[in-house]
């Protein structure tokens, strides 16, 4: 495991350097709907509530901090075949970061950012992907934002239920932690703490959520993938890997496209 500098900080009262986004489950953002899929780090579920609720809130918050200052790596991957325009067939794991990015001059070792060099941060989004011609078409995201989850109007603080990790992705977009593959055939994964509200499939894609515990942390999983069009494209999923498969018959040639995430979390530690 990397071993990280010691540091202090002067925080927001909250163990953190930011005031964290606050979400109502019950009623997000104003809409009257409540969040279809949520969990804190510590566990505390849409499904499942502790009986020990100062407890989990206390614990959510020792697991944010684990998941904002020391996460380093976590371990997926993602691939496509190619298809008929030109694209080379890609396949990308954790470790490789985009041409575009910032760091791509920096070491693999180099590449996680040092906690001690988070603390004037809001998250830390680290693209992982491949330069090509045509663009992305393999991609890897960690982010480490956060929300703190309630159930209830956010300025009563009565209603705090304790942290969660950031929004999940789907095929409707986002840049949430996951893999993804695209090129005919579309596949992808992600974890978050909160998914507002699963889209409506109509025939050209599937998805699948389930609740997945890492590490002694707790997060909402998706797996998505193209599928329909009278049987053409067939999607494979299991969000509680979670993984994903898309295999695209496009006028009797084969494309596909996979994404997984192992749940293999590397964290930094301290000397």
């Amino acid at each position: 495991m990397p071993e990280a500098e010691p540091f202090s900080f002067r925080g927001r009262g909250n163990g953190l350097p930011f005031c964290v986004t606050k979400v109502n489950v019950l009623d997000y953002a104003g809409t009257g709907q409540p969040v279809d899929h949520w969990t804190t780090f510590s566990g505390w579920s849409k499904d499942s509530e502790p009986t020990d609720t100062a407890a989990s809130i206390s614990e959510s918050l020792q697991l944010a901090s684990r998941w904002y200052y020391n996460l380093s790596h976590i371990e997926g991957s993602c691939s496509h075949n190619g298809n008929s325009l030109g694209v080379d067939p890609v396949a990308l794991t954790d470790g490789v970061f985009a041409g575009s990015n910032v760091y791509d001059n920096q070491t693999d070792d180099e590449r996680p950012l040092q906690p001690s060099l988070r603390s004037c941060g809001v998250t830390i989004y680290r693209k992982y992907g491949l330069p090509e011609e045509w663009g992305e078409t393999t991609e890897g995201v960690i982010n480490t934002s956060l929300t703190a989850l309630y159930k209830g109007v956010t300025t009563d603080e009565d209603n705090f239920i304790g942290y969660s990790a950031g929004n999940v992705g789907n095929l409707g977009g986002g840049s949430a932690t996951g893999f993804y593959a695209q090129s005919f055939a579309k596949a992808g994964v992600s974890i978050g703490g909160f998914l507002p509200a699963e889209l409506p499939v109509a025939n050209v894609f599937k998805e699948e959520y389930a609740y997945v515990e890492y590490d002694s942390m707790s997060f909402v999983a998706s797996a998505y993938a193209l599928d329909g069009q009278g049987g053409d494209i067939v999607a494979t999923l299991d969000a509680s890997v979670p993984s994903a498969s898309c295999v695209y018959d496009r006028l009797g040639e084969i494309w596909t496209a996979d994404a997984e995430i192992t749940g293999v979390l590397t964290f930094f530690t301290y000397p």
